[in-house]
C-alpha cells in the first residue's frame, strides 16, 4: 500500500521516489477535494506507487518545469521522467490505473501530452 503525500513548503518527497504519481490541482479548483479522496483511494490500491498532491499556486516553479497549464493534471513519473499524463478530472479507478501504469513500458503510453510537452520515455 502506497501513501498519499501533501506537497506542501519546500520540500520534494518524490526526489528520491523512482515511481511516482504527481497530482496537481489548487485550492480554487471544483473538483480540488474530490481529488484528494480519489487519490487517497488509489494510492490505498494494490500495486499503487506513492501519489504527491501538489497545489499548483505553492509550486508554480514545479507546475511551470513540468508544463502544467490546467489543473487538475496527474502525472506518472518513472525513475524521474514523464511516463504518463492525464488532464482534466478524474476519479480514483483513473488515478489507480495511472499508478499501475508505473511498471509499463513506454509502448503503453497513452499521447494525452499538451504540444511541447515531454515525450514518454
Amino acid at each position: 500500500m502506497s501513501s498519499v503525500v501533501l506537497v506542501d513548503g519546500d520540500g520534494a518527497p518524490w526526489a528520491s521516489a523512482s515511481r511516482v504519481l504527481l497530482v496537481f490541482s489548487a485550492a480554487w479548483c471544483p473538483v480540488g477535494s474530490l481529488l484528494r479522496a480519489a487519490a487517497e483511494e488509489a494510492a490505498a490500491s494494490p500495486g499503487a506507487v506513492p501519489v504527491c498532491l501538489v497545489d499548483v499556486d505553492r509550486h508554480a516553479d514545479l507546475a511551470e518545469r513540468l508544463r502544467v497549464v490546467t489543473v487538475p493534471t496527474a502525472i506518472l513519473l518513472v525513475d524521474g521522467r514523464e511516463r504518463r499524463r492525464r488532464v482534466g478530472a478524474m476519479g480514483a479507478a483513473d488515478l489507480a490505473a495511472l499508478s499501475r501504469a508505473a511498471g509499463a513500458g513506454p509502448a503503453a503510453c497513452r499521447d494525452r501530452r499538451p504540444e511541447g510537452a515531454a515525450r514518454c520515455p
